[in-house]
């Protein structure tokens, strides 16, 4: 095989990535945010869907999306002298991602967590 052949291989996995390595990166990068400040998370998610004062002190910030997605499931048409008709049948799904920090008093990121269906 020619060096060409498996670089062009080789780019052409890396896009068909499986859930699991998908998952993995994903919350790699999240963690990657433990230790900053909050406002580094404001600048880049913009302001918070919500804000929880936790007991132990600390507040709990949530950035919440989702997305509704119209979709064809199947459609079929036919006619017969002349009369026609068409079935079509549509499915909805909701994507949503839910990203939590925990943020201690000095606003610096002590834990993440993500809950949805379409995070990564």
């Amino acid at each position: 095989m020619s060096a060409t052949r498996f670089l062009l291989l080789l780019v052409l996995c890396g896009c068909s990535r499986p859930a699991h390595l998908r998952a993995r990166d994903f919350e790699a990068r999240l963690n990657s945010s433990v230790g900053k400040d909050l406002s580094d998370l404001i600048s880049v998610l913009g302001p918070p869907s919500e804000v929880m004062d936790l007991p132990n002190g600390n507040r709990l910030y949530e950035w919440r999306r989702s997305l509704g997605v119209q979709g064809e499931s199947g459609t079929s048409a036919g006619g017969v002298y002349g009369v026609g008709w068409a079935h079509g049948s549509s499915s909805y799904s909701e994507k949503t991602c839910n990203l939590r920090y925990t943020v201690d008093g000095n606003n610096r990121v002590v834990a993440a967590h993500y809950g949805g269906n379409s995070c990564y």
